[in-house]
């Protein structure tokens, strides 16, 4: 049949649980990248939202860097037509 558990054990594991649902509205989830974020990882609201420490270095990085990236892709893309510009006079 089933084991009795002491009462302690039954007292203990309510109080466990009871703590457990009081911290979970403290822990927050970073929208960019899902992970925990409790103490140990700061988090910074936004709008609805929370993103991590390193998700928001990440972020300030690539909007520094935006217009050099914006640079690459304009570059990357004459490239691409000088190409295939000269690939089609190669083919007539």
């Amino acid at each position: 049949m089933g084991e009795k558990l002491p009462i302690r054990t039954l007292l203990e594991s309510m109080r466990l649980e009871a703590y457990v649902e009081e911290k979970l509205a403290e822990v927050k989830v970073c929208a960019l990248c899902g992970r925990l974020g409790y103490r140990k990882l700061p988090m910074r609201r936004i709008g609805a939202r929370y993103i991590c420490a390193e998700c928001l270095a990440q972020l300030k990085d690539a909007i520094e860097n935006y217009d050099a990236w914006l640079e690459e892709v304009k570059e990357e893309e004459e490239a691409r037509k000088s190409l295939e510009k000269r690939l089609e006079e190669l083919t007539r």
